[in-house]
């Protein structure tokens, strides 16, 4: 028994020798890789900036009435994980002015805006007396760019047979441009 004992030992040994090595861990390099994203955060329409709303002439249709909708499309794209605001704007709190005045008795004609959109951008029909405001959370929707449809009318200053002059139609402002500017911009969380 003496014999076998001492030929397994030699055996083994000897297999060992000419094992090849085992995997031996030497040194390494690791890469870092790094690549920068921007921002991407705001309101994008196909047309120049400022978009032409033009209601025509407003005389045209009586007081209580509306003109027809105009509908205009924005894209809001924001890349910012945690998501953003669009804001929606009037520069004279919901009116038209005259070109060169600041409003007043019959120096401005009111409009509304609604808006359609998925991912919470759509509201209800309002007058811009005071901003809208609609938060979104971060996601691929507003990565990707998501719509939103502004539909605008504005208010009739005809007043029809108005009992005056002979029940000659009149107006109720002043003839003459009447503008204002509804800015959409998206700010990120």
């Amino acid at each position: 028994m003496k014999k076998i004992i001492a030929l397994s030992a030699a055996a083994i040994a000897m297999a060992a020798v000419s094992a090849p090595a085992a995997a031996q861990s030497g040194p390494t390099v690791d890469h870092e890789l790094r690549g920068e994203v921007e921002s991407i955060c705001g309101a994008f329409d196909f047309q120049d900036s400022p978009v032409l709303i033009d209601f025509g002439i407003l005389s045209d249709v009586p007081v209580g009435q509306r003109t027809p909708e105009i509908v205009n499309g924005v894209t809001i794209v924001c890349n910012g994980l945690g998501g953003g605001t669009v804001n929606i704007t009037s520069q004279n709190q919901g009116f038209m002015f005259l070109t060169g005045t600041s409003g007043g008795a019959a120096q401005q004609v009111g409009y509304v805006v609604r808006a359609t959109g998925g991912s919470g951008l759509a509201f209800g029909e309002t007058n811009l007396a005071s901003p809208v405001a609609r938060p979104f959370n971060g996601s691929s929707a507003f990565v990707n760019g998501q719509s939103m449809t502004l539909r605008f009318a504005a208010d009739g200053v005809l007043d029809e047979n108005a009992g005056a002059a002979n029940q000659a139609d009149r107006t109720t402002v002043f003839a003459g441009i009447y503008t204002d500017i509804v800015t959409v911009d998206v700010t990120a969380n």
